[in-house]
Order: structure tokens, then sequence, then C-alpha cells
């Protein structure tokens, strides 16, 4: 009899589970995976049921409606990664070869805002520009001091960090010092000493970018909201006992990152804590830049601009875990071959970047 219940799903799966049926249609599959899914991490362990099993040990039993949201992200979590390490990778695809530079592209670099130079570089890279080049121009991609933080953050998610926003920027500002991919600053010093200041631009306006580069367009910057930023925050936490770091960042490309292509949301937005520090940074930085005499195309004031107020601090746990309900069914709703595309992580643009 005991063992009988010991193999009872707990109050967590039971939770997610209804709402997986109230989202969408479950697939045996995902129930199963659901019903047998062990919580991961630091938490509570599989809850009892109210009368199911009493004992005088462990956590109390609890009903499944009162099981707080982020004990069912945390399961859902690790559902969704459990999941994409059973998937068969992708077919690899056979690389195209790219054309060879011609005499009149221009030699070019990209540097600063991470996201954005990621995407520069995929693009660029996909239409046969890949960086580099004799005597190229460096082109270092800034903006207002919150989104280049911001987006730095992100990327850092998008390449397998566990850190939440808040702890992560806060330990940032106990260095005093912008994180180093979001400090233009920085990377002008860097590239000052690799080619002639007169080589630099320090790029401030998206809209410019294009004919920096000498092509007729490029997509806009991307902009991962902030609950789908938590959602793999979490998923990475499990991914990372899972598989090794180079598993871990493929399932990100080629999986995960494309399943929430066209997910909605807020803009993390600086804590009020962090913000006098972040602008007193800002002030430093612009005073090196403008003082140095680099070429900057777009308003200088951005760099000093004061930091959004309206968006995302610290996503709520409900809205990540209905995004993580909302991709569980997506990823078990048996796309063409298994792996979505598109998106602000295109994997396809994603691989571009890395070449």
């Amino acid at each position: 009899m005991r063992d009988g219940l010991s193999r009872l799903p707990g109050a967590q799966q039971l939770e997610l589970l209804r709402r997986l049926n109230e989202a969408g249609t479950v697939v045996p599959a995902l129930a199963e995976q659901v019903l047998a899914a062990a919580p991961p991490g630091r938490g509570q362990p599989a809850l009892r049921l109210p009368g199911v099993g009493v004992t005088e040990y462990g956590a109390r039993p609890v009903d499944p409606a009162d099981v707080p949201a982020d004990e069912l992200l945390r399961v859902a979590a690790g559902v969704l990664a459990e999941h994409l390490v059973s998937q068969p990778p992708p077919h690899p695809k056979r690389r195209r070869r790219l054309p060879g530079r011609l005499p009149w592209h221009r030699a070019y670099q990209v540097s600063g805002n991470p996201l954005r130079t990621d995407a520069v570089r995929a693009e660029m890279t996909a239409r046969g520009r890949r960086p580099g080049g004799r005597n190229p121009v460096v082109l270092l991609l800034g903006g207002t001091p919150d989104r280049m933080v911001a987006d730095t953050y992100a990327w850092r998610i998008l390449h397998t960090a566990t850190a939440s926003w808040r702890w992560w920027i806060a330990h940032r500002a106990g260095f005093d010092e912008l994180p180093p991919r979001a400090n233009v600053a920085a990377a002008a010093r860097h590239w000052r000493s690799e080619v002639d200041a007169d080589r630099i631009r320090i790029v401030l306006d998206d809209d410019a970018l294009p004919e920096l580069l000498g092509v007729p367009a490029l997509e806009g910057p991307p902009s991962p909201p902030a609950e789908a930023l938590e959602l793999i925050r979490h998923v990475n936490q499990v991914l990372r006992v899972l598989v090794d770091r180079e598993r871990h960042q493929a399932l990100l490309d080629h999986d995960l990152v494309p399943l929430l292509a066209g997910a909605e949301g807020g803009r993390l937005v600086v804590p009020y804590a962090q913000r006098r520090w972040l602008k007193a940074q800002a002030r430093r930085a612009y005073d090196e830049l403008t003082g140095a005499g680099y070429a900057v195309v777009g308003d200088p004031a951005r760099l000093i601009a004061e930091p959004e107020r309206d968006g995302v601090i610290a996503p709520a746990d409900a809205e990540v875990l209905a995004l993580a309900v909302r991709t569980l069914l997506r990823a078990h709703s048996g796309g063409q071959d298994g792996h979505a595309s598109g998106g602000w992580g295109d994997p396809d643009r994603m691989e571009a970047s890395k070449r």
C-alpha cells in the first residue's frame, strides 16, 4: 500500500496538468511526463494530497489549487528541459558556401550591445559580408544606459546564465562598474589599440546602420520580453545539470528560443536601487567618449538618458508560468520536424552569428 501511494503524483504535478488541460489539448506523452516529473532544484518536494498517505513526517499535504505559482513554474521548467533533452538533434544543415568579400565591400567590425551585435553579424554574414577585412571601420553599437545593461543581461540568459535580473544588476553595481559588454567606452579603448581613432564610430541610431554597412536595410534589434527571459533562466537551471555547455547552448538556439517566438510581455527596467549607480556610470562613459573625440552617429545625449520607468523589474511568477504552459503545449503540438524556427532567436541567424 505504501509503495502504491509513493507512486501517486504530487499536488504540483496535478495542478500543472489541470492548467495545461485548461489552456489547450494535452497529448498523452505530455501528460505522462508531467505526472512523472520530480520538482528540480531548491524548493518543495512532490507535495502529498490531503487525506492520502497521512504521516507525521515531511511537508504537509496541499490541495493542488493552493500550490503557489513559483512551485508550479519549477515543475514546468523541469518538464520543458526534460522534453528538450529527449528530442533528437536537428538534421545537420548543409552549410552553404558564402561568397567571399568583394573589393567594393566595406571592411567593418561591430561591437557593443551584444544582442544587437549578434543580430547584425548574423544578418551581414548571411549576405556574405562577414566582419573583418583590411583597415575596417569599427561600429560600436551603443544606446541608452538602461537598455545596454538590460540587453547585456538578456544576452547572458540566452547564453546559459541562471542569475536573476535583480541579483545580477545589484551584483554589478557592487563592483561599481558597468558590465564589459554594456560599456561602450571600454570597447572604444580596446579598439583604439587596434585601429586609428578616426576609424571608430559610436552608433546611437539604429536607422543609420544600413548606410554605415553599405546595405539597403537591416532587421530591427531583437527585444526578448522579460517573461520569456525568466522562463529561459528557469530552464537553464535544469539544463546545466542535464547536459554539457555546448549541448545546452544548442538546445537554446535551436529549440527553446524559437519555441518562444511571438511571446509578448514587458521589457526589463533597472530597479530603483541601482538607478543612481547607473546614471553615475553613464556620465563617466559619456565624458570619456565625448572627450576622446570619437565620431558619434546619433544623439550623444542618449548615452546619459534617464532610465525607463515603465517595464518589468521582476517578472510575475504567474505570468511566467502561463508562458511555460503555452510553451509546453507548443513543444508537444507536433511541428513539421519537431523543431520550431523564427522569432528573435531564429536558429539560422543564431548559427550565422557564430561563424
